[in-house]
């Protein structure tokens, strides 16, 4: 009986240490697997490990043997299913693979696929489970990539302005982002039904057809040919139109034939606008709006040819612009300027090319036109210019011409004359314009100013009496004249604000007051007819004593044509007075004189002064 006790727990023993070598070659096993892999006992207790699955989890061997049970390790909202499916497990029911929420030893989660099944022994009692995890964080993290990927790009398919569309081989539209609805108007139900020539200028259509059938034909040939960037006018549902900027490539499938055709489209009307804009700038004088003289050198080189012959060029030159400018500032230059420009442009024919040639001055190109036709034009444009009539000044355009009538004469000699003859024409011209141009000042100086005609002709008076008692020569007796009623013009460019006020004037007022001596002889430096009494009027408030303006002259290097005007002007201002000052009688007006002697005023010429105007009882 002992003999036989011995011998059956020695087949035990070999039985259990085949068990047990079998058990080590599968934990050797599954320590090479990456998934998770366990096992438990009877009450669910985690009894084994693998590697793969003790790094997933953060758990230790150690804690594996103090005791680790399968619901600690299972996420808390999804140990319900797990009970659930257990007990079918237990029951011999098929649950197929679960996919639950794992927690790691450190609180962290992540989702496995799980699928267990029952461990029992010889006599068929339940000894725990078994159970194999795939660890799904990498595929969710995948999963998740992917479907950012697909709403990023649903969220710009649908965003984007640029439009995004499929056509197949027919052009009929397959797909289309939703940004076409917001460009072109129509509802998203009706943009698959529209046909491309319903929404494309009639040129446009044209020329993407064409392109549409050029492309193919290459892309059949090269899968890789690059198509450049088209721009095509498309129509919206309310009839305006946009420019587009079109961009396409030709798909292929695995047999290597085309499958359509795939686009973007890009609204590029503001862009268009720019470049027009800055198109229009490059060929356009920015002041008059007519073409510069970049487009007038490039047109001349199109039409210098037999066919447009006679071929005529007018220059001309507006009159008196620096004067304008000086007396009356560059705004008001400019408008005479514009006021030219459109009467060359109502005087011309469609086809004739304008162009400011640079400053004050303008040519024409007139096609197939004589010479005695030309001179019609010119005649016409005098006659248009003769017509406007401004308060300030007169318009006045100086004209030449000259025409090219044989295929050998050079085109810079034709352009050369029609400048000499104009230059001609403003010799003539010259003294008449510079007189309206005087008077027009003068006007101007009594409207703006206390000023007045007689006040001029009283200092024009008083001036000459005392220029010829001193035996002035006439040269400056004439200047005299001239300074007697331009001495101010200056104040013509000073506002009427501060002319007429009647308080006392603020310093930067009173600056400015002090600047029209300066003004004054830069609008005479600017006219031949003015120019000789310049220095005059520019120094007609200095001091004898060096205490006036602008330059602080001293004594005898004031002009002597200043410092007559200078006592001349201040004696009527006193006798007659103003609407701030009562006037003086002439005794005090003398006295005031003598008071100022050798210090505002020339002593000598004081002295001569006195001596006329006392003689003179009606002075």
């Amino acid at each position: 009986m002992k003999h036989r006790i011995k011998k059956i727990i020695s087949k035990q023993r070999d039985k259990n240490k085949v068990f047990l070598d079998d058990e080590i070659e599968f934990k050797k096993l599954v320590d090479l697997l990456p998934e998770i892999v366990a096992r438990t006992d009877r009450e669910f207790n985690i009894i084994f490990l693998n590697k793969y699955g003790l790094k997933a989890t953060g758990y230790t061997k150690e804690d594996i043997r103090k005791g680790l049970n399968v619901f600690e390790v299972i996420e808390e909202k999804d140990k319900h299913k797990a009970r659930k499916n257990i007990k079918k497990v237990l029951k011999r029911q098929k649950i197929g693979l679960n996919e639950y929420t794992i927690v790691g030893k450190d609180g962290s989660n992540f989702q496995v696929l799980v699928n267990s099944n029952v461990i029992k022994d010889d006599d068929g009692a339940f000894l725990g489970l078994r159970i194999v995890a795939i660890d799904l964080t990498e595929k969710k993290k995948a999963e998740e990539k992917i479907k950012e990927s697909e709403q990023r790009y649903q969220f710009l398919a649908e965003n984007i302005n640029d439009i995004m569309f499929v056509q197949d081989m027919d052009l009929n539209i397959k797909y289309v982002s939703p940004s076409a609805t917001r460009l072109f108007g129509y509802r998203s139900k009706d943009i698959n039904r529209i046909k491309l020539k319903d929404i494309m200028t009639k040129d446009s259509y044209k020329k993407a057809i064409d392109s549409f059938k050029k492309y193919v034909g290459l892309a059949k040939k090269d899968i890789n040919i690059d198509i450049p960037l088209m721009e095509y006018e498309y129509i919206k549902k309310d009839g305006s139109t946009f420019w587009g900027e079109l961009k396409v490539g030709f798909p292929h499938h695995s047999k290597g034939n085309l499958t359509g055709c795939l686009g973007v489209l890009r609204n590029v009307t503001e862009r268009k606008k720019v470049e027009e804009k800055l198109k229009y700038m490059s060929f356009h004088d920015s002041l008059t709006g007519l073409y510069n003289r970049t487009y007038f050198e490039e047109e001349l080189k199109r039409l210098n040819t037999k066919r447009q012959l006679p071929l005529s060029i007018i220059m001309g030159d507006v009159n008196g612009l620096k004067l304008v400018n000086d007396a009356f500032g560059h705004l008001k230059g400019d408008l005479h300027l514009c006021k030219a420009a459109r009467i060359l442009e109502e005087s011309c024919r469609r086809e004739d090319v304008i162009a400011r040639w640079g400053g004050d001055e303008f040519s024409i190109i007139l096609p197939k036109t004589r010479r005695d036709h030309a001179y019609k034009i010119i005649k016409r444009i005098r006659s248009a210019a003769s017509k406007i009539r401004s308060d300030e000044i007169p318009l006045s355009i100086s004209l030449g011409t000259s025409t090219k009538e044989q295929p050998d004469q050079n085109i810079n000699t034709i352009i050369q004359s029609a400048e000499n003859n104009m230059y001609s024409r403003k010799l003539v011209e010259r003294k008449s314009v510079a007189s309206s141009i005087i008077s027009t000042l003068e006007r101007t100086l009594w409207e703006k100013s206390h000023e007045t005609r007689g006040h001029a002709e009283k200092i024009k008076k008083l001036a000459v009496k005392l220029g010829n008692f001193i035996n002035l020569y006439q040269n400056k007796l004439d200047e005299l004249v001239l300074l007697s009623a331009l001495h101010d013009i200056g104040k013509i460019a000073i506002s009427d604000d501060i002319l007429n006020k009647n308080g006392k004037l603020t310093e930067k007022e009173w600056r400015r007051i002090k600047k029209h001596p300066e003004i004054g002889y830069n609008i005479c430096e600017s006219s031949p007819q003015l120019v000789v009494i310049a220095e005059a009027v520019l120094a007609h408030h200095e001091w004898w004593n060096g205490s006036g303006y602008p330059l602080g002259l001293k004594g005898e290097n004031i002009p002597i044509t200043s410092r007559i005007i200078a006592i001349a002007d201040s004696y009527d201002v006193m006798i007659t007075g103003r609407n701030y000052k009562k006037p003086l009688s002439k005794n005090e007006a003398i006295k005031e004189l003598r008071k100022y002697s050798g210090v505002q005023f020339d002593p000598k010429l004081v002295k001569n002064f006195i001596e006329i105007i006392k003689e003179n009882k009606k002075t």
